[in-house]
């Protein structure tokens, strides 16, 4: 599915959630809109057993687990094939366990994109548009192999290929940057990038592309976890306003 206007998938939404999740560091001012998007170079790879790469695995993995719930400013670039430019957006991320995802795009479109775990609900609102549109009786496991690490379920190694890559492009000086490639092929993910700090292994920055050949860049700002995020659960619920056209997915 695409979104109307803006050009970007919807799938990519949900599987930016991981990115969202995994890259909630307490970011600085590393990285900026205005560089040019590029996917890394590839240069030569560290070996497989690279204590570094190693510790940002597990580092990594610990971190996310600890969460339980998450609030966070984003900002999106997007490339894609059939666009002649780059789409920009911006807005907020929440979370909560189990399950429950929100992101409230703020520019240039207004969009809210709501998945309630408990109640197995995906809404899709465009104010602009007023048009809703709702999956009832959505698992989370159709997110698919990224969404897991959300659920709790997830393993890096077990689900990726994952290699250490050099960069200056991307991230920050002194960053750890890894290449994540599926074991096995997903419907909206190729190959994952993370700028993660070579200390805290909190990942700053993050790009992922898909087999159609788009590729989304997210960086990250105030970032607040669990008691400085206190989120009530009907955050996650979305009440249709009045004279808004509902579309049911099946």
């Amino acid at each position: 599915m695409w979104n109307r206007k803006q050009g970007i998938p919807e799938a990519g939404v949900w599987l930016c959630a991981v990115l969202l999740w995994v890259g909630m560091a307490a970011w600085s001012g590393a990285g900026t809109l205005s560089k040019v998007w590029a996917a890394p170079a590839k240069r030569p790879a560290k070996r497989a057993n690279n204590p570094q790469l190693a510790k940002a695995i597990a580092g990594i993995q610990t971190y996310y687990q600890s969460v339980k719930t998450l609030c966070v400013k984003f900002r999106q670039i997007f490339k894609a094939p059939r666009l002649s430019r780059p789409q920009k957006e911006q807005g907020k991320f929440f979370y909560k366990k189990p399950g429950k995802l929100r992101f409230l795009y703020k520019r240039p479109e207004p969009k809210d994109f709501i998945y309630n775990g408990v109640m197995r609900t995906l809404w899709m609102y465009y104010p602009e548009d007023q048009e809703v549109k709702v999956r009832y009786g959505m698992k989370r496991s159709q997110f698919g192999v990224a969404m897991q690490f959300l659920w709790g379920s997830g393993n890096l190694k077990r689900s990726f290929h994952i290699k250490q890559i050099r960069d200056k492009s991307f991230g920050k000086s002194g960053d750890i940057q890894l290449e994540l490639t599926p074991k096995k092929p997903q419907t909206v993910l190729r190959k994952l990038y993370f700028a993660v700090h070579p200390k805290k292994y909190w990942i700053r920055e993050t790009i992922y592309t898909d087999p159609a050949g788009n590729r989304n860049r997210f960086i990250f700002s105030q970032f607040r976890r669990n008691q400085k995020c206190k989120l009530l659960n009907s955050v996650f619920h979305f009440k249709i306003p009045k004279g808004v056209e509902k579309t049911v997915i099946k």
